[in-house]
């Protein structure tokens, strides 16, 4: 049986070496080559980024528009479709398994009525748990939370990666001071420490922990328990990170939320396969989605 045909359109500007990844990873797409198109749109880049796309792969077609149109650039490569089966919607910092592609057109070819399908689409870094317990207590007046203590810096292998860190179950909002942004604790709190590229465990870690009075703080590490004392300045504690690395969800398909907003199913959801069975979504992400030639 001869498989269909699919255009997967990369929209670019200055994406710099995260498209040439992009790329990289489309091209080992497990699909047959001959059946599958690359189209990379660049919104008018002056990083150069097409120009290596151009130069390393040049199967790829790359189409620019002369403006930074936004996102309704992606039309640039939605209006020749014959012969087109699906087209794919591919951000320029998305990357793909080679798997990726077939259960989506599985999932088109079995139902005629569905005009797209997304996948599930986690974030780049996997991460590694650190639990940390402490006392707490209650700020009164109108915060009616139970709070321990601050977290306000991340460091894997000497390396800032607070931006990239996940604050799970017990980690409150971002809050910020003088000294920059922190989040406050609850009595138990989970923080995924996110690993560097290729890095796997144990690895190095730092976490910058305070808290309103001197307390005694563990902190577990998969079997690892540590007893840490933590005083009212920030202070880095030391730890090595072990364990079974997780990936965190970013979409899987998007939901319409009350007021209208819509918003990423399954968004910072610690990935333990609940978003693995195929379900009707209220809409698509444009990060990544097949759709369907005729839908279009």
């Amino acid at each position: 049986m001869t498989e269909p045909v699919v255009r997967a359109v990369v929209l670019n500007w200055n994406g710099g070496e995260l498209l040439v990844r992009a790329v990289q990873a489309l091209s080992q797409t497990d699909w047959p080559a001959e059946r599958l198109q690359v189209v990379v749109v660049d919104n008018d880049s002056s990083d150069g980024s097409e120009l290596a796309v151009e130069r390393e792969f040049p199967a790829v077609e790359v189409r620019r528009t002369g403006a930074n149109l936004g996102f309704p650039g992606n039309n640039r490569a939605l209006q020749d479709l014959d012969g087109v089966d699906y087209v794919a919607l591919i951000n320029n910092d998305a990357f793909v398994d080679p798997g990726w592609l077939r259960p989506l057109v599985t999932a088109l070819e079995a139902d005629p009525r569905l005009g797209a399908a997304s996948p599930k689409m986690v974030f780049a870094p996997r991460f590694c748990a650190i639990e940390i317990e402490a006392p707490t207590f209650s700020p009164g007046g109108r915060d009616t939370r139970e709070l321990s203590m601050q977290v306000s810096g991340v460091e894997v292998d000497g390396i800032e990666r607070w931006r990239h860190a996940w604050f799970g179950p017990g980690c409150h909002l971002a809050e910020l001071r003088d000294g920059g942004a922190f989040r406050w604790l609850s009595g138990r709190a989970t923080i995924g420490v996110p690993l560097l590229d290729g890095a796997v465990p144990p690895v190095s870690c730092r976490v910058r922990l305070a808290a309103p009075a001197p307390v005694e703080a563990r902190i577990r590490v998969a079997d690892c328990v540590a007893i840490v004392s933590v005083g009212t300045e920030p202070e880095w504690v030391e730890l090595k990170v072990t364990g079974t690395p997780f990936d965190v969800v970013q979409n899987a398909g998007s939901v319409l939320l009350e007021g209208g907003y819509g918003a990423d199913r399954g968004f910072l959801q610690r990935d333990e396969g609940q978003l693995d069975q195929p379900a009707e979504v209220w809409a698509w992400c444009g990060g990544a989605v097949l759709l369907r030639s005729s839908y279009l």
